[in-house]
């Protein structure tokens, strides 16, 4: 089984290589959205965009918490 870099495919190598960045990440994301067959649009009603909207909500709460908390 090979270790280090030497387990990633060539895709992951180059990202390896020339750090990460949020603009590649989202070339990957759209690479992937574009490319992939298996997945379906999100609709604004289904409840897994609802409970995904819920969740990320929460979350921006609890980050602006905590950076609330930390600069006081």
């Amino acid at each position: 089984m090979p270790h280090g870099d030497a387990a990633l495919t060539p895709r992951a190598r180059l990202r390896v290589a020339e750090g990460k960045t949020d603009a590649r990440d989202a070339l990957v994301i759209a690479d992937q959205a574009r490319s992939r067959r298996d997945s379906r649009p999100m609709r604004p009603t289904d409840e897994a965009t609802i409970e995904l909207k819920v969740l990320t909500g929460r979350r921006s709460d609890l980050v602006r918490d905590r950076t609330r908390a930390i600069n006081r």
